[in-house]
């Protein structure tokens, strides 16, 4: 079993430490869909938000479609508990990557603005979301 189904395997341990490391391993193979699969069931971590917490904050550290559109079906599908974990992990990411840069802030605004655009639904539905927190966003 190569590294890549071994995370795809750690990821739906019992123990929440294994998934949280999976989840953040996992980020970087984000595009692949049965990857995506797993991410998005980790992002949405019903038994312990830690998950939600690290893998949310690895995929928003890509700042690339692949992260940002699981994210945003993240977003789009979340409970109101795991949607208040993303939402901090949103806002840490803005702060951190886009707040006070602005080449970073539009490249995060434009490749949100095309997920609108995105054949999946909850991702499409998230990044309309997500684009009314950005700054001066004219969603």
């Amino acid at each position: 079993m190569d590294t890549h189904e071994q995370l795809l395997h750690l990821a739906m341990s019992d123990r929440y430490a294994e998934r949280v490391r999976a989840g953040q391993l996992l980020s970087r193979f984000a595009g692949e869909p049965r990857t995506d699969n797993v991410l998005l069931k980790l992002l949405l971590d019903s038994t312990d938000t830690a998950v939600t917490d690290a893998t949310a904050e690895t995929l928003l550290a890509r700042q690339d479609t692949a992260g940002l559109r699981l994210f945003a079906a993240a977003w789009h599908l979340a409970q109101p508990e795991t949607g208040e974990h993303l939402n901090s992990a949103w806002s840490s990411a803005l702060y951190r990557h886009a707040r006070y840069n602005p080449e970073d802030q539009q490249r995060l605004q434009t490749t949100i603005a095309a997920l609108r655009d995105d054949p999946n639904e909850a991702a499409r539905q998230g990044a309309r979301h997500l684009l009314k927190t950005l700054p001066s966003s004219p969603a």
